[in-house]
């Protein structure tokens, strides 16, 4: 760089170091989405993003994530988490985690999240067919989609829509007698498209549905 006054030229050598942009989004690897119950102090994982430095992994035991959350643990170098310390999860509880990418100029689109708990697929899910979730299969003009809920436990039902890329569209919770079939609605807005329905029952347990808009 050189600087020019009346009287005098001056040159100072100058480093500029290039930070790339952050364009993808964090694929979450571990635990496996809808998965059980990892026990008290999981181990987590997830793909890396070209150009990140550093991870941010956040936890929630609801899938909008509101504040305060049950665990942000920022600043990670590596692409793995392992849980350690005083701070221990509840393995009775249903989890949701998402990860986004960061370097010292740009964060990446947070990823959507994972779900794992006792109602996972490969748990606690499986072993209790008796609860049936049935979608009706086209959208109102409105982008209502009707949904009958049958055999679940007593206790309030979250209904929670996400798009593509993770984002809530809808979020709700849903009264349900236990043990008889409750219909109710969810709203999704915006584009036609394909969604994911979750809907968590008074139990734990996690039930999902395709939704094509």
């Amino acid at each position: 760089m050189t600087a020019t006054a009346p009287t005098y030229t001056e040159q100072q050598g100058v480093a500029l170091r290039v930070v790339p942009t952050l364009t993808r989004v964090v694929t979450l690897r571990l635990p496996p989405n809808y998965g059980p119950a990892q026990g008290t102090r999981p181990s987590f994982g997830w793909g890396a993003v070209p150009g990140a430095t550093r991870y941010l992994l956040e936890m929630s035991t609801d899938a909008t994530f509101p504040a305060p959350l049950a665990l942000v643990q920022g600043g990670l170098a590596d692409t793995t988490f392992q849980l350690r310390g005083p701070f221990e999860l509840d393995s009775t509880q249903t989890y949701f985690w998402r990860v986004t990418a960061t370097n010292d100029c740009d964060s990446s689109q947070t990823s959507g999240p994972f779900t794992f708990g006792p109602g996972g697929t490969t748990g606690r899910a499986e072993a209790a067919p008796e609860v049936a979730l049935r979608v009706a299969p086209n959208a109102s003009a409105s982008g209502e989609f009707g949904l009958t809920l049958s055999g679940a436990p007593a206790g309030p039902v979250r209904a929670v829509v996400v798009d593509a890329l993770g984002r809530v569209v809808f979020s709700a919770s849903l009264p349900a007698p236990g043990g008889g079939a409750a219909t109710h609605s969810v709203r999704v807005p915006g584009a036609a498209g394909v969604y994911l329905l979750r809907v968590a029952l008074a139990d734990g347990r996690v039930l999902a549905r395709r939704l094509v808009k």
